[in-house]
Parts: C-alpha cells; sequence; structure tokens
C-alpha cells in the first residue's frame, strides 16, 4: 500500500512565506518603495494591499471546498467556471508571473554575489541599456545559476518541504532578531527615517504605485493552493493559514523597508546600484549581520527559483496535456520523467533577464503584477460563479478588488500605469501566446477532419 503523502499546517506556511520574502522583500526597499513612495506610502499602500489580496486569496480555500481535486492551482481552478480560451489566458499570464518572480530570484544572485562576495565581479562591461551597464560577469553568474536550476528540475529534484520549513523559520527568526535588535540603535530622530515618517509625504500618488505591485509581491500565497489538496485540512484552516501567512509576509516587508530607511534618503539612492538593505544592516552590525541576513536571503532566492521555476514548467505541461499548449511541452523525458522540452523553453526566456541590465528587473516586476491581477480576477470570478451565500459575496468583493488592481495597472494616467517597456513586453508574450494557440488549434482541426475523412 502506497504512503499518503501529507503536507503539515506548517509546511503550507513556510511555503507560502518563502515565495513573499525572497528577492522583493531584500531588494524593492532601495529599488522602488523609498524612491518612488517612502516609508508611509509604501506602509499604506502594502496594507491595503494586504486586505485586499487576503480576500481574494480566501477565494482559493473556497474552490478547494466545492472542488478539491483541483491540483493545479489557478489554471485548474479557472476549468470549472470558464471556456478552453479562458483557461489558456489564466496558464499563459501565470507563466509570466511564474517566470518573472525565477527570473527576477536568478538574477539576485548575481547582485549578491557582487555586493557582498565578490565586488568586481561586474568585470567587462558589454553594453547598457536604459542606463544600465551590462557586465560579463553578472551575466556570467546569472546563466550559471539558470543552468544549474535547469539541470535539477529535468532530473526531477525539487526543495523538500522540510527542508523548506528550516529554512523559512530561519529566516523569519532572522529578521525579526535583526529589526527588533536593531531598534536600540537606529536613530529615529537624526537619520532619515525622520523626514521619511512625516505625514506631509503622504500622497495618493505613492500609495497607489506601491499598491500596483502588491499581487506580486504577496504572490507567494499562491503556493498554498498547489499543495492544500495533499494537506487534507478543511478549508476554513486552509483560509486561516493563507491569511496569516500574508500578515506575516506584510511584517517583514515593513521591517526590512525600516531598516533600509534607517541610512538611506530618497536623495542617497539616486544613481545608487548597491543592495541598500544588506548596507543598511552592515553600518548596524557589521560583516557579521551582513552575513546572516545574506544567507538567509540567498536560501529564500533558492527557493523561490526552484518553486516558481517548476511551477511555470507545471502549468506549462498542464496545458499542453489539455491541448492547449503544443504536445511537445508535456513530452516526459526518457529517464527522468520531467517535462523537459517545457523546461528548456522556460530556461532560454528565463537567461534572456541578465541581458537586459538591472532596468529589466523593474519591468518584470511591472508584467507580474499585471500578470498576478489577471489570474487573481480569474480565480475570484470562479469563486464567484460556483458558489452560493456568503462564499459568493466574497467571491464578488474579491473579483471588484482584483478588477481595481487591473484598472490600476492598464488605465493611462494611473499612478499604477505600466512602462511603455513593460507594455511591449506584454504584448510580445501576449503574442507568442497567441501564436501558440492557434497552431494548437489548428493542428487539432486538422486532426479531427483526418479523424472524420
Amino acid at each position: 500500500m502506497v504512503k499518503e503523502r501529507k503536507v503539515s499546517k506548517l509546511g503550507l506556511l513556510t511555503m507560502s512565506i518563502g515565495g513573499m520574502i525572497g528577492w522583493g522583500a531584500f531588494m524593492q526597499p532601495g529599488l522602488k518603495f523609498l524612491p518612488q513612495a517612502g516609508v508611509l506610502n509604501t506602509m499604506i499602500g502594502m496594507f491595503i494591499g494586504l486586505i485586499m489580496v487576503s480576500t481574494i486569496a480566501s477565494c482559493y480555500g473556497i474552490i478547494l471546498n466545492k472542488s478539491p481535486n483541483s491540483t493545479g492551482g489557478e489554471y485548474s481552478y479557472s476549468k470549472l467556471a470558464f471556456t478552453k480560451s479562458h483557461s489558456f489566458v489564466v496558464g499563459w499570464f501565470l507563466m509570466i508571473v511564474f517566470i518573472g518572480i525565477a527570473a527576477l530570484n536568478a538574477t539576485s544572485f548575481a547582485l549578491i554575489f557582487k555586493n557582498v562576495v565578490f565586488p568586481t565581479a561586474d568585470f567587462i562591461t558589454l553594453y547598457s541599456v536604459a542606463g544600465s551597464q551590462v557586465t560579463l560577469g553578472e551575466v556570467v553568474i546569472s546563466i550559471l545559476v539558470v543552468l544549474v536550476f535547469s539541470w535539477f528540475m529535468i532530473r526531477g529534484v525539487e526543495s523538500v518541504v522540510k527542508v523548506q520549513n528550516i529554512v523559512t523559520v530561519a529566516l523569519i527568526i532572522i529578521v525579526f532578531s535583526i529589526f527588533f535588535l536593531s531598534l536600540g540603535k537606529i536613530d529615529f530622530v537624526n537619520s532619515p527615517l525622520a523626514a521619511y515618517t512625516q505625514t506631509s509625504s503622504i500622497s495618493l500618488s505613492g500609495i497607489i504605485a506601491i499598491l500596483v505591485i502588491t499581487p506580486w509581491a504577496y504572490y507567494g500565497v499562491s503556493n498554498i493552493p498547489k499543495v492544500a489538496s495533499d494537506a487534507k485540512l478543511p478549508y476554513k484552516q486552509v483560509i486561516i493559514i493563507t491569511i496569516v501567512s500574508l500578515i506575516c509576509g506584510f511584517f517583514i516587508y515593513q521591517m526590512l523597508l525600516i531598516l533600509t530607511a534607517s541610512l538611506f534618503s530618497q536623495s542617497d539612492l539616486i544613481g545608487f546600484e548597491g543592495w541598500a538593505t544588506g548596507e543598511a544592516i552592515r553600518k548596524l552590525y557589521g560583516n557579521t549581520g551582513l552575513f546572516f541576513i545574506t544567507s538567509g536571503l540567498a536560501f529564500a532566492i533558492f527557493s523561490g527559483v526552484n518553486s516558481f521555476y517548476m511551477g511555470a514548467a507545471r502549468v506549462m505541461n498542464s496545458m499542453s496535456e489539455d491541448g492547449l499548449l503544443s504536445k511537445k511541452f508535456s513530452i516526459k523525458h526518457p529517464k527522468y520523467g520531467t517535462p523537459h522540452h517545457a523546461i528548456l523553453f522556460i530556461l532560454v526566456i528565463i537567461i534572456a533577464a541578465p541581458f537586459f541590465g538591472k532596468q529589466v528587473l523593474k519591468w518584470i516586476v511591472d508584467m507580474s503584477a499585471l500578470g498576478g491581477a489577471l489570474v487573481f480576477f480569474y480565480t475570484a470570478l470562479t469563486a464567484y460563479k460556483i458558489s452560493v451565500g456568503i462564499e459568493k459575496l466574497v467571491g464578488g468583493v474579491a473579483t471588484v478588488f482584483s478588477t481595481i488592481f487591473l484598472l490600476l495597472l492598464v488605465v493611462p494616467g494611473s499612478p499604477g500605469f505600466l512602462s511603455i517597456p513593460s507594455i511591449i513586453a506584454l504584448v510580445i508574450w501576449s503574442l507568442i501566446g497567441a501564436f501558440l494557440y492557434w497552431l494548437d488549434t489548428r493542428q487539432s482541426l486538422v486532426e479531427s477532419t483526418n479523424e472524420i475523412g
């Protein structure tokens, strides 16, 4: 008799938190949060996003209650309420979210290596993109990291939940410990924090600029439905675990934000290309503190690349098996049984990221935010369509919230309106998806005609 696989409550919690506190929590304070919004606007935007995403995430538990065997996450959920073409849209944009986050994390290995281990890693400048230099050293490091992960993916080696439990719990302890110990070290009167916390700095545009990326920032919560069916928990407990993980993720984001703001003003971050959060912790605790926070980040990034890379491959494999993409993407490796064609296709996309320089990280964030908002919309609307009573009401509110996320990103003039490069990249991604869908539909029509003939 085969032993039933079961994921613990802690496993669900750490998988969700681990997906939220990778690259974004550690890098965005210096790249986006402080330069574009400041401390108070970021906190308000992240808190509003927490409420909205928590409502949307509750739909996962509702759908699991209605269809406990839907183990493929949002793509599988969409098939409960929508047609084939809609499911393709969900799956295709779900992939850009997974690929985007995996690419961000993979590229971060090069940034950490440069700023912590080997400062001269950015040797030999190749060219510049949007004012950001592309160096041979960083490109080589990023490609090597992705190739290593692809090698593991093809062989079917995944993160063990028990190991992820240890890594994520250790990371949480490290961040909380550094933050609370720092409260006695930070000069709240004379440090840049004093200017950041002036209520006059609060602005609607700053809040919205952060609110629009919260679907991306909190998207680690989507890891829960992919394994929740293995946990065999009542759906209400799944909802509670989902919300607890979001709250924990929110506080970790704010702790790292405050630590960074204790050293860097907005003017300090103009033209700054290092790791601002790491530098802030180095100032407070020296190289020892930097070592601990970097070690935790490295494990978080490792887990993020692994889970989101494999998540993208699984979605692509499922879409192929359902006839929404070429059957080649579901062909299994003769020795390892993994969808190696899908893994290699994703590899090509991720490898392209470092060739566009650091600026591409911001584009990927925008793309992933829109993809996450769209997937959230379909998940919420699915919960609304298949439910009754209070659950239908939750699905309706979640649909409104996800619609707001989408509008803030696509309506011209909105503070969260996508940048031109992000729009171009999204158009290209959409055209690729439309072309692949057309090819497969055409092939299916040909096969049907041949069968009739």
